[in-house]
């Protein structure tokens, strides 16, 4: 046997001996107590132009099940379609990008916009377009976020 293939069947009788079933691993993670006080979170959304698709994405991020306070922050970078009307319609923070600053692209200007103004101990900055988060990606998941 050549020295490649030893090391191989050294690796993989290590592997089955030494981590037992390791291919068994579970997908979930194991129980944990729960926090006495669960940390407020902030989605912060950078749209422009997305009044179309928020009735379809929106629901589906504000409807997040967590026992703490969430809430979704939609930055609004210079819409003319009538984003942020929509957005607050759905209850939504809505926050107005200000002018963005030589050297800085929209979108990541926008999520700096909202993450400096949220006050909260964890942030989601959402750096994909809003049309992405369709309510079919996540339909298959449950639990806590």
């Amino acid at each position: 046997m050549g020295i490649a293939a030893v090391a191989a069947l050294v690796a993989w009788v290590y592997l089955v001996v030494g981590h037992g079933r390791f291919w068994w691993a579970r997908a979930s993670l194991p129980e944990g107590r729960e926090p006495d006080e669960w940390p407020d979170v902030v989605a912060v959304v950078p749209a422009r132009d997305e009044a179309g698709i928020l009735p379809e994405t929106l629901p589906t991020l504000l409807g997040q099940e967590y026992p703490g306070r969430f809430r979704v922050v939609l930055v609004d970078d210079g819409s003319g379609d009538g984003t942020a009307q929509v957005a607050a319609g759905f209850g939504a923070d809505v926050v107005r990008a200000g002018a963005r600053p030589e050297g800085w692209a929209g979108k990541v200007w926008a999520m700096a916009e909202g993450c400096g103004r949220r006050a909260s101990l964890i942030s989601c900055c959402s750096p994909m377009p809003i049309s992405l988060m369709r309510p079919e990606r996540s339909a298959g998941s449950s639990g806590r976020r």
